[in-house]
């Protein structure tokens, strides 16, 4: 195997930081390297990133948040 140079220091910089031998060291960047991704790609809408929402989720309306508003201001405007 050929391993260029930069990269063999780099990880023999690591592997003496770490306290691991070198193939530990690469062996570990290997798996990494081929694993599946656990996350799944970010869904984008019109070049936005979308978050990913509970099926249990509301659907939030402007209705909805005149409402919550409603009630924080009337939860300030209350006497102490």
């Amino acid at each position: 195997m050929n391993i260029e140079d930069d990269v063999l220091e780099t990880v023999k910089a690591m592997a003496a930081r770490d306290r691991k031998p070198l193939g530990e060291v690469v062996s570990g960047m290997l798996r990494r390297a081929i694993e599946p991704s656990t996350s799944a790609p970010r869904k984008m809408r019109n070049g936005i990133p979308l978050f990913p929402v509970s099926a249990q989720a509301r659907v939030v309306t402007p209705e909805a948040v005149k409402e919550l508003l409603d009630d924080d201001v009337e939860e300030l405007l209350k006497p102490r």
